[in-house]
């Protein structure tokens, strides 16, 4: 339940960096095409938000998946309604997960930054801090594997706001792909040495019960 509501925290902080960097482009440069590249991914999450965290949503949520046993995803939604349950009466602790995402969030902007400029690329830490966590929450949007294609489309319209070229802002989406896969490469090794199995001992027993609790005081 953790890591489900690590994830969905990490998304949350980067939808208000992005619709604050869209703010910021509107108003001090008069451009609104981020808000507009961002209204297709923001009302998905809104609606995400809305079905796991308010009473409501939850209701109608677990009320779905109940008449379908089959849906495609069943366990994940559980998963991630059991862990918003769990948690939503533990603020302190959400709280700090979110501080430490919007951190996370801001280290990804110094890395794009460095990576321009060993590129030649002049991105700026504002220009950087307004476009990168829009470009990079239209990436994760379940589109293409990855969010191949989607992150190269981003790059190229959006850079063009502060004056980079296509081919530049493609180079460095690329360059930036390469880097994030030399880096996770030491996780793949341990992937195909251990795999998946390690640790998961017990989690269907601690699934259902959560569930339990989670129905006597819903």
């Amino acid at each position: 339940s953790t890591g489900v509501v690590d994830r969905l925290l990490g998304v949350t902080s980067l939808a208000v960096l992005a619709i604050l960097g869209g703010l910021w482009a509107s108003l001090k440069w008069g451009v609104r095409d981020v808000l507009v590249a961002l209204t297709l991914p923001l009302g998905a999450l809104g609606v995400a938000l809305g079905l796991v965290w308010t009473s409501f949503g939850q209701r109608f949520l677990a009320a779905v998946l109940k008449r379908l046993p089959r849906l495609p995803g069943r366990r994940f939604l559980m998963k991630l309604l059991v862990a918003v349950r769990t948690y939503r009466r533990r603020p302190r602790p959400v709280l700090a997960a979110a501080g430490i995402a919007f951190i996370i969030q801001f280290s990804r902007v110094v890395f794009f930054v460095a990576l321009a400029l060993g590129l030649g690329i002049p991105l700026g830490v504002v220009e950087a801090a307004v476009l990168m966590p829009a470009i990079n929450f239209i990436s994760m949007l379940p589109i293409t594997v990855g969010g191949l294609g989607l992150q190269e489309g981003a790059f190229v319209v959006l850079m063009r706001i502060v004056g980079i070229e296509p081919a530049a802002a493609f180079a460095l989406s690329i360059a930036s792909r390469v880097m994030l896969l030399l880096v996770s490469s030491p996780g793949l090794f341990l992937f195909f040495r251990h795999g998946l199995g390690r640790g998961t001992t017990g989690v269907e027993p601690r699934l259902r019960a959560l569930t339990m609790a989670a129905r006597r005081t819903a």
